[in-house]
């Protein structure tokens, strides 16, 4: 017997009306009932097992002269993104990994590449860092810090 298949059936003595005579019906399937469909339950959602917060603020970034390219790192794919010419504003990210480096802001100027965290001395958080990179020796620093 194939399922959805009519089926017509002669009975002698009803259960319900005791009269006898031919029932037809189709034969619903055993899966769907049916329905036509068949439910299955959704897939769990993966265990969360590693995480990371992004935490910062806006950053200005003003050099000395203009025109330092600028990159930070992106929240969303933790790479590094470029993020414009120096003398503007851009986010600043950190996260709070294991690793828990403060990403600093690449800054590269005639070739060269510095990196600098928006902190200030005392290692307060800092929205305006200065570059002066025409200083005699090397660049200087202002409301931020070079590190390696």
């Amino acid at each position: 017997m194939q399922t959805g298949q009519v089926i017509s059936k002669y009975i002698d003595n009803c259960d319900q009306c005791h009269g006898s005579g031919t029932v037809t019906y189709k034969e619903k399937c055993s899966n769907c009932e049916g329905r036509g469909n068949i439910p299955y339950p959704k897939s769990q959602l993966p265990r969360v097992t590693n995480r990371v917060d992004w935490s910062g603020w806006v950053v200005e970034i003003q050099t000395k002269p203009a025109g330092a390219t600028i990159n930070s790192v992106s929240p969303k794919s933790g790479q590094y993104i470029y993020a414009g010419i120096s003398n503007k504003s851009i986010n600043w990210y950190s996260s709070n990994t294991s690793s828990s480096e403060s990403f600093p802001i690449i800054l590269e100027y005639q070739g060269k590449k510095y990196k600098v965290l928006p902190y200030d001395t005392k290692g307060n958080p800092s929205s305006l860092i200065k570059v002066n990179f025409l200083s005699a020796g090397s660049p200087t620093v202002k409301g931020g810090k070079f590190i390696n």
